[in-house]
């Protein structure tokens, strides 16, 4: 069997013999991402195996973590599309919405509209802010 070949950050990464995950080139990898690739091992290793991350499963979890009840209860479940964009993440795997981070953002801030006037007389930069380190910590990016 062949072993299968994902690029992340400009490396290639794979599972070794020895059943860890490999990285190349490592000798020209800067501590930061060292310690990326060590924080998201278990991740990259799972999509190596063929068990794509879900990705909008787990920024389901974020956001109701996150935002207040009171304010969730504000959006349109019916209508949001919230359910239906969290499975296309999902199909996307991790690297797709790695490389869609910014149409994932855009998404998260437009969908915060739907949560009334309070939100929306939060500035959008604070907004886009908040949306950011959301997507980081459902990709554990942070």
């Amino acid at each position: 069997m062949k072993s299968k070949t994902l690029k992340y950050l400009g490396y290639s990464c794979r599972i070794a013999e020895n059943g860890k995950l490999g990285v190349s080139p490592w000798s020209t990898c800067p501590e930061p991402t060292r310690q990326w690739f060590a924080d998201n091992r278990d991740r990259i290793t799972g999509e190596l195996k063929g068990r794509p991350v879900k990705l909008g499963t787990r920024m389901t979890k974020v956001i109701e973590r996150s935002i207040p009840k009171k304010l969730m209860s504000l959006v349109p479940k019916a209508t949001c599309g919230c359910k239906d964009y969290a499975k296309k993440m999902d199909s996307w795997g991790l690297s797709g919405c790695l490389a869609r981070e910014e149409e994932i953002v855009d998404h998260l801030v437009e969908q915060s509209n739907t949560m009334g006037a309070v939100v929306r007389a939060v500035p959008a930069a604070i907004r886009r802010k908040a949306a950011k380190r959301m997507f980081d910590i459902a990709a554990r990016l942070r």
